[in-house]
């Protein structure tokens, strides 16, 4: 580290000392319901989270510590002592101001309910900012605060730790809305992990601040849906792994003051994926194993059509591909498993030209299925040449690539830069910009090669009815939005970043619904004509509906996956779900014969 970067990260630390010992004198502490008030005492605001389920009149139950003597009065009532119950008429109303009295000093505070937790941290924008601008990858100390009445952190309302903040983002840094990330750490900045909201037990977190994204939930929708549709194709280890992120709307507050609408999520990494571990070898050096790449921008590498052979492979950035892990250091930089996967899927493949079956060796046909299907049914352009993981579970035991989707805030009809394209008869399903940004899936259908139309066919019968439905997007996204104006969130953000925020997220939500309904008309065109590659409760797809497919439904049901399991056979009713429903449905079947 350099003499000016440890200069500023000795200033950094100072400001944050002074700052934090202000702010902590100023703000008096109590509780409403037994959940800490978060209070922005230069503004003279009480926040208070609520449960989800508060109904509109509540009564508000108000303590404090032993050691505090205050007193309270709801608008222009009377004075009391705490503890006192306070009845709140209706909490949505915003129209409610309290009274505190703290020795002879007499403080007005507004009121502010939601059912949102509260993210607060303990930081100096400016700080990061600065931080920033010498180095992006730079982490701040801070301290970080999560008030949620569902007590999801460590068993508690009010969970406190110390963290290491930054500004983070490839082009999201340059919004005024800013994303963080933030790194659990202990005493002696070693990093902590902890099961946040009940998530996985991990110390890396993000704070998506989903600027771009006028409606606010384009990327949580997106991910739910995908999570839901295209699993990890192989063994987990615990019910944390999944082949997307996961994540809940907060509010989140910056030295107490309101920052704005988020969304807290865990990342896209080895652990979420349950990529193997890389070993160690002789002389410190390190074996990988898992390897997890991501693309940062378009070009023929990242579309997996060619690349660059004189590009330097000494680094982690390749060809406008990162690898995420193992990233220890330049050292363990992993190229040829990615350049072979390309030499293997490019438009000059000798391997696919002769329709080889060893194709199949390089790729989970279903996973490619549900990306292909993605990125047509909600025309996300941005996630075909960025936006996308390539994984390979373990190397040294084979060479399938994994793709995920991630950061899809350009869907549902909006740019990348957030303008809107609802009623652009240019863009759609199948178009010739998706074919040549996705050429691998196109070719493979243009071919038929492996039965790839009969895969996509038997993918799409099996979630058009139930998680990709046009009902069924529509409700998780007015279930969101239900969440968001209900709890107040959406009105603050608007009041806060009224630029990029919807200024009517019902019809914002209408035209998502409307536009995706066009577009899964189209997808159902498309692949309806294909014919159907298995047999509805072949679950092992050897030609025969017996028996034998009933304890591997039944395996996988135990286990949570099993080799040689085809799920779209295996999900003999078409609910997008295997479960014993569909054992019912096999065993009707076999005694029909």
């Amino acid at each position: 580290m350099g003499k000016r970067l440890k200069a500023v990260m000795v200033l950094l630390i100072i400001l944050f000392l002074q700052q934090t010992v202000i702010a902590n004198a100023q703000a008096p502490e109590f509780m409403i319901n037994d959940v800490p008030v978060l209070v922005d005492a230069e503004n003279n605001i009480l926040y208070v989270s609520l449960l989800p389920d508060t109904e509109k009149s509540f009564k508000a139950i108000v303590t404090t510590k032993d050691s505090l003597t205050m007193q309270f009065a709801l608008d222009n009532g009377n004075w009391h002592n705490a503890p006192h119950k306070f009845n709140i008429e209706n909490w949505q109303d915003g129209n409610y101001t309290m009274r505190i009295k703290s020795g002879k000093k007499e403080t007005v505070y507004t009121l502010v309910f939601s059912t949102l937790p509260f993210v607060n941290i303990d930081v100096s924008m400016t700080a990061l900012r600065n931080a920033h601008d010498e180095d992006a990858s730079m982490k701040i100390p801070a301290e970080l605060r999560v008030i949620d009445p569902l007590a999801r952190t460590a068993g508690t309302t009010d969970y406190r730790h110390h963290i290491a903040t930054r500004i983070r983002g490839q082009h999201s840094s340059e919004f005024k809305k800013k994303p963080f990330g933030i790194e659990l750490r202990d005493s002696a900045e070693e990093t902590v992990d902890e099961h946040m909201f009940g998530l996985r037990n991990d110390d890396d977190w993000v704070l998506d601040a989903m600027w771009v994204d006028p409606a606010r939930m384009r990327n949580r929708t997106m991910t739910d849906l995908w999570n839901s549709v295209s699993d990890l194709p192989y063994e987990k280890d615990n019910e944390y792994q999944a082949n997307g992120s996961s994540g809940l709307f907060v509010e989140v507050f910056v030295k107490n003051k309101y920052y704005g609408l988020y969304c807290f999520t865990d990342k896209i990494d080895r652990k979420k994926l349950n990529l193997k571990k890389s070993q160690a070898g002789d002389d410190d050096t390190i074996i990988p194993r898992g390897l997890l790449y991501r693309g940062r921008k378009y070009n023929e590498a990242t579309v997996l059509r060619s690349y660059d052979e004189n590009a330097s492979e000494d680094t982690l950035r390749w060809c406008d591909w990162l690898q995420e892990y193992p990233d220890d250091n330049n050292a363990v930089a992993t190229w040829q498993p990615l350049k072979d996967f390309i030499d293997v899927v490019s438009d000059d493949s000798k391997v696919y030209h002769q329709l080889s079956e060893e194709y199949m060796e390089w790729l989970y046909p279903e996973n490619l299925a549900d990306y292909f299907l993605f990125v047509n049914a909600f025309y996300l352009k941005e996630n075909t040449m960025k936006n996308y993981f390539l994984s390979f579970v373990n190397i040294k035991k084979q060479h399938r690539a994994l793709f995920t989707l991630w950061d899809m805030d350009a869907s549902f009809g909006r740019k990348g830069d957030s303008t809107p394209f609802f009623d652009d008869s240019t863009r759609y399903a199948f178009d010739e910009t998706l074919k040549k940004r996705i050429g691998l899936t196109n070719r493979l259908m243009e071919d038929n090669t492996f039965h790839f139309k009969s895969i996509l066919h038997d993918r799409w019968e099996s979630v058009k009815n139930n998680q990709l439905s046009v009902s069924n997007v529509e409700k998780t996204l007015r279930t969101y939005a239900k969440l968001l104006t209900k709890s107040g969130a959406f009105a603050r953000e608007q009041a806060k970043w009224g630029e990029s925020a919807a200024p009517d997220l019902d019809a914002e939500i209408d035209q998502m619904v409307n536009w995706y309904a066009r577009q899964w008309d189209m997808v159902e065109k498309k692949l309806k004509k294909y014919p159907r590659i298995y047999t509805l409760g072949d679950a092992n797809n050897d030609g025969d509906v017996d028996v034998t497919d009933i304890a591997m439904i039944a395996a996988y049901i135990l286990d949570g996956t099993i080799d040689g399991l085809t799920k779209t056979a295996a999900d003999s009713n078409l609910d997008g779900i295997i479960n014993v429903m569909d054992i019912s449905t096999v065993a009707a079947s076999i005694l029909e014969e």
